[in-house]
């Protein structure tokens, strides 16, 4: 199977015309006619990805992240929004991205972790703009089977996401627990802006990444407790989920690996618990 008969095939499901407007989707580098030997996915374009990629025999690298959201038009190793093209190019490697136009797709694996969650009488928080499918849009949206505890509830977490820390941010009546979980809402990577959405559906927490000091006090004054298992941890069922889709669509013709390795924050405690 050819690059391109792959890249055409991914497009049929993860339109790159359906990306967001500020996205760098696509197959970005590459030869399009080269046959493929194996694949490798992987959430960041990192070099640590380009050499497990390299090493596997993979020469058809596919990631969720762009290398960057600002092409640089020269490419070189020593300019920062290009050197993992140059590294794929110098390679023979081709790198295609599926970004937004993955995460907003009814094929994109987000009732698996609904499923996960425990939650049930699920439906997409944000339709999507440029489709009329109830099952397309960003993040879900759903009952948890059991009403909990905010703490119980964040601690169940763990065995959901492969995240080191929890960021929680609880409203005061979730951390009392005068209030119980009951209605969960969760947007892969960086979903902040979605939460007056979430509440706004009946959310009692919103599960997602990148939080800010506004988000989270913007939540806060409209009720709405957060949680935030880092970026990359509640991206972690891209790889798998591609690498199904792949496998449906080449039938196995070749090898397809997965680099689960990915950022995660690291947070240093205050031995003294010092008061500022």
């Amino acid at each position: 199977m050819l690059i391109s008969e792959l890249t055409n095939a991914l497009h049929e499901l993860y339109a790159p015309e359906s990306a967001e407007k500020w996205d760098y989707v696509g197959l970005l580098s590459g030869n399009p006619d080269t046959e493929i030997k194996a694949v490798s996915i992987g959430l960041d374009p990192s070099e640590d990805f380009i050499h497990y990629s390299h090493k596997m025999g993979a020469n058809f690298l596919i990631t969720h992240h762009p290398p960057t959201l600002k092409p640089d038009s020269l490419i070189r190793p020593d300019r920062i929004r290009s050197r993992f093209t140059y590294h794929t190019l110098s390679k023979g490697l081709a790198h295609l991205v599926i970004h937004t136009n993955f995460d907003h797709s009814k094929e994109n694996g987000l009732e698996k972790i609904a499923t996960r969650l425990k939650l049930t009488k699920t439906q997409r928080l944000s339709r999507s703009e440029t489709s009329t499918n109830p099952k397309e849009g960003y993040g879900i949206i759903g009952n948890l089977e059991n009403p909990s505890l905010f703490s119980d509830f964040a601690k169940s977490l763990f065995l959901v996401f492969p995240s080191k820390t929890l960021a929680l941010y609880p409203t005061n009546s979730l951390k009392s627990g005068e209030k119980k979980v009951k209605c969960v809402a969760f947007v892969n990577g960086s979903g902040g802006s979605f939460f007056e959405r979430a509440r706004s559906a009946g959310a009692d927490i919103l599960i997602t990444g990148d939080l800010t000091h506004h988000i989270i006090s913007d939540s806060h004054s409209i009720g709405l407790g957060l949680i935030d298992p880092g970026h990359a941890p509640s991206e972690f069922f891209f790889n798998q989920h591609l690498s199904t889709q792949i496998e449906k669509i080449a039938k196995k013709a070749f090898s397809v690996f997965m680099h689960n390795q990915f950022q995660q924050r690291e947070l240093l405690k205050n031995p003294e618990e010092v008061a500022l």
